[in-house]
């Protein structure tokens, strides 16, 4: 596993963070000048891992820091889920992944 988000030399990153543990990966950026949030996540396949709920803690962190007294950012998250389980077209997913449940309420706040 692991986290690469590469950034045009051109565009100035404003603030940058990551999160690690044993099984998760995520490093994001904030770019200022089109007020643009950048997150790269990676979770193993298989069963939750408890340090997912952190990660998702963290970037909500970074979101609501960022939208606070102004506009909020456009943000953007890709990375390597693993969520076979997920319906992605419908926004649904199986009740037994408690963190697949999470994910899809993080993404529906935001």
């Amino acid at each position: 596993g692991g986290c690469l988000l590469y950034v045009h030399d051109q565009l100035v990153i404003t603030q940058s963070n990551h999160y690690e543990d044993r099984n998760n990966n995520m490093i994001m950026c904030y770019i200022k000048s089109c007020n643009t949030l950048f997150a790269v996540l990676y979770r193993p396949p298989g069963k939750d891992t408890p340090g997912f709920k952190m990660l998702l803690d963290k970037l909500q962190g970074h979101i609501d820091t960022l939208s606070e007294g102004s506009i909020s950012p456009d943000i953007y998250i890709t990375g390597d889920l693993n969520y076979p389980s997920i319906d992605w077209m419908n926004g649904t997913g199986s009740k037994e992944s408690t963190e697949g449940q999470d994910l899809l309420a993080f993404l529906c706040r935001n």
